[in-house]
């Protein structure tokens, strides 16, 4: 089952998804999982640059390469919208 469960994982986290692609291919080799694999590496090592910033409500996960700045206003957008659709 590592197959699938490294589309579970992957859906969630890159990290434990590709653990159980490579578990399933060193257990029984399979094209599909082997392009699954290729991409979930690539994936994993786009996401090590990436930079996060959080507000109250909201968790930002961006491009190293994008402004700071362009980050907090998307934050402070969404928090702005966020509290006009939930009034306290």
């Amino acid at each position: 089952m590592p197959k699938l469960e490294g589309w579970a994982y992957y859906v969630e986290q890159t990290g434990p998804g590709v653990a159980e692609w490579k578990r399933a291919q060193a257990l029984r080799p399979d094209k599909e999982v082997q392009v699954a694999l290729d991409k979930a590496l690539a994936d994993k090592k786009e996401e090590e640059s990436y930079k996060e910033n959080e507000s109250s409500h909201f968790k930002l996960r961006y491009s190293g390469a994008a402004a700071p700045a362009l980050a907090r206003d998307v934050l402070r957008t969404l928090e702005r919208h966020f509290s006009r659709l939930n009034p306290s």
